[in-house]
C-alpha cells in the first residue's frame, strides 16, 4: 500500500466521519422538532378539552331539565305516595352519579416513544 493510497483512505474515512456526524446532528434536530410538535399538539388538545368541558358544564344541566320535562308525565300524578318526587329523585340520582363519574375521570397524555 502506497502513501497515496493511505492518504485517500484517510480522506475517505474523514469524509464518512463527517457524514456520520451530520446524520447525528440531523437526528438530534429531528428529535427536538418532534418534541416541540408533541408539545404544541398537547397544548391544542388541552385547549380543546377545556372548551369541551365548558360546553358540557352548560349542556348537562340543560339536558337534565329537558329530559325531565320531555317524559310523558300525563300518567304520573302528584299524590300522597310521592310518585312525582320518586321520578324526580331517581332522575336526579342518575344525573348526580354521571356528574361524579365524569369529574373523577382523569385523562393523561404521554408522548409515545
Amino acid at each position: 500500500m502506497t502513501d497515496r493510497d493511505r492518504a485517500r483512505l484517510r480522506e475517505t474515512a474523514d469524509t464518512i466521519t463527517r457524514y456520520v456526524e451530520d446524520l447525528d446532528a440531523l437526528r438530534e434536530r429531528a428529535a427536538v422538532t418532534h418534541e416541540e410538535l408533541t408539545t404544541r399538539l398537547a397544548d391544542r388538545m388541552n385547549r380543546t378539552m377545556s372548551v369541551l368541558s365548558l360546553v358540557a358544564a352548560v349542556f348537562l344541566p340543560l339536558s337534565f331539565v329537558t329530559g325531565l320535562l320531555g317524559i310523558n308525565v300525563g300518567g304520573i300524578r302528584a299524590d300522597d305516595r310521592g310518585a312525582v318526587w320518586l321520578l324526580v329523585g331517581t332522575d336526579s340520582g342518575f344525573e348526580a352519579t354521571t356528574s361524579l363519574y365524569y369529574t373523577r375521570v382523569i385523562a393523561t397524555f404521554a408522548p409515545v416513544s
